[in-house]
């Protein structure tokens, strides 16, 4: 599970370089695309991955999307596919926001590995030290449970447990508990199952070991 995690980071460390990149470009919300140049090269790639995207886009039967392409810190590509509402003749193009969803994960990782780094966390940080309210039906299991298995969605519930909860904005204080209701339960370690209220037990434990609310954190 730690060599899951490292790529993981790895992963997400190449994305965010790419991001940053592209807000060293952007003067404004939105950029003038038009007047960024890229080589012969990086044009003739751009066309081909281009006209893979809009295959794929077809073959899922997306309504819209955007793609964005930063090659050798530069913006080779970015434009919008399709409409933003199918019942609606606005179409997406380069600046359309879009929900960030799970690559906030990505930024978690990012913030996690530079806290393990200054040695403030560690993978085997147990996380009921830093949320008691939080159990599992094996109240020994709930115990061992560390960071590691938070981020590795490895902590043994089935997918997606309460992911429901948190798309209807219910707080993680109240989403933690009703962890011990949860049946069917995996050794932590041994099963990958993607989650998202268990993957957001690091912010308050970003917050117990550094006292930073997770967005002051990020920043």
């Amino acid at each position: 599970m730690r060599i899951q995690t490292l790529l993981l980071l790895l992963s997400t460390f190449l994305f965010i370089s790419s991001c940053e990149e592209y807000r060293k470009n952007a003067s404004s919300s939105v950029v003038n695309f038009e007047k960024l140049k890229a080589d012969k090269k990086n044009k003739e790639f751009a066309a081909a991955f281009t006209k893979y995207f809009e295959k794929l886009l077809k073959a899922k039967g997306s309504p819209g999307a955007a793609l964005s392409l930063v090659m050798d810190d530069k913006i080779v590509i970015a434009k919008g596919f399709g409409k933003k509402d199918t019942k609606k003749a606005s179409l997406v193009d380069a600046n359309t926001s879009f929900r960030i969803g799970s690559l906030s994960k990505g930024f978690s990782a990012i913030l996690t590995a530079k806290l393990m780094h200054d040695g403030t966390l560690s993978w085997d940080e147990k996380i009921q030290q830093h949320i008691p309210e939080f159990s599992l039906m094996d109240d020994a299991q709930a115990k061992r449970i560390n960071l590691n298995h938070c981020l590795s969605h490895s902590i043994g519930v089935p997918k997606h447990s309460y992911t429901n909860l948190v798309e209807k904005n219910i707080s993680l204080e109240k989403i933690f508990p009703k962890f011990k209701k949860i049946k069917h339960l995996k050794k932590e370690g041994e099963r990958y199952a993607y989650q998202n209220a268990s993957f957001a037990m690091i912010e308050p434990v970003i917050k117990s070991k550094t006292g930073l609310d997770f967005i002051d954190a990020l920043k």
